[in-house]
């Protein structure tokens, strides 16, 4: 799980060659998401809005695990390909086709070159994503699952599960306000201006065990950042992160921060 929102973080705001993408113009919509390069992340901060369909409708509140972070990461994969590196298993795929200076968003079709890279181009695969914790796993199971929602051919996300016993995520940014490279303060619930100072993400997972043991009741405290959260409480005025959770379960928190390199010079090309 870390390891799936470490390399997505780390890769935020990445455009390939491009130079500039603000020119590039949007592939479509979906999930009240505007499929361009306008915006490298955002959020659902989990503990002061439990409902993420106001900002991402592909996720409903039924089927998210209350109270935990809902993260979009916009970029594109990191390796560009040349038109004969490209046939029709990609067909569907999106894109971004860019020599550098200038770019599209396409879906790509084999028999129509108008989406085929030229001589001077590359196409970089577009992969924006969303990540949540559902509330069950694909088999209906009620263990809490992280998911993410992917791009298809339509092109519309899709889910795609990841990793059963993902209880919580909680992802602070780290924000440089004075401009020196150094995060000044991690911040739960940056805004979209507060975004593009980020310079690190700190990442915190709460995993659990996929079955229950009768004879182990769990009664800890968690850390996840600036929050200290018990699960067996459902009333520790503390404790604001959803309702009360499996006490036979066995869980452990993993922690890791990473750099936002692309975020940084997106920064720098908005001034």
């Amino acid at each position: 799980a870390i390891r799936f929102l470490a390399q997505d973080l780390s890769m935020a705001g990445f455009w390939g060659n491009l130079a500039n993408p603000s020119a590039v113009a949007a592939l479509g919509s979906d999930c009240l998401l505007s499929l361009d390069l306008s915006t490298a992340m955002g959020m659902v901060d989990g503990r002061t809005d439990s409902d993420p369909s106001d900002n991402f409708e592909c996720i409903t509140a039924a089927n998210h695990e209350d109270a935990t972070d809902v993260i979009f990461i916009n970029r594109v994969h990191g390796v560009g390909k040349k038109a004969a590196d490209l046939s029709a298993a990609n067909n569907g795929t999106a894109f971004l086709v860019t020599n550098g200076n200038t770019g599209r968003l396409v879906l790509y079709d084999h028999s129509d070159s108008a989406t085929a890279p030229g001589a001077d181009e590359l196409a970089w695969r577009y992969v924006p994503r969303i990540y949540y914790i559902k509330t069950t796993n694909s088999n209906g199971d009620a263990i809490p699952t992280l998911y993410r929602q992917t791009l298809n051919a339509t092109p519309a996300f899709a889910d795609e599960e990841l990793i059963e016993g993902i209880e919580n995520i909680q992802i602070q940014f780290g924000i440089d306000s004075d401009a020196d490279g150094v995060p000044d303060t991690y911040v739960n619930a940056p805004t979209a201006a507060q975004l593009l100072q980020a310079v690190t993400a700190r990442i915190h997972v709460l995993a659990r065990s996929l079955s229950q043991d009768n004879q182990h009741v769990d009664t800890k405290w968690y850390n996840l950042g600036e929050i200290d959260y018990k699960p067996t409480s459902a009333t520790d005025a503390d404790n604001n992160l959803g309702t009360q959770k499996s006490a036979n379960v066995y869980r452990r928190v993993y922690t890791a921060t990473v750099v936002l390199r692309n975020v940084i010079n997106l920064a720098a090309l908005e001034k």
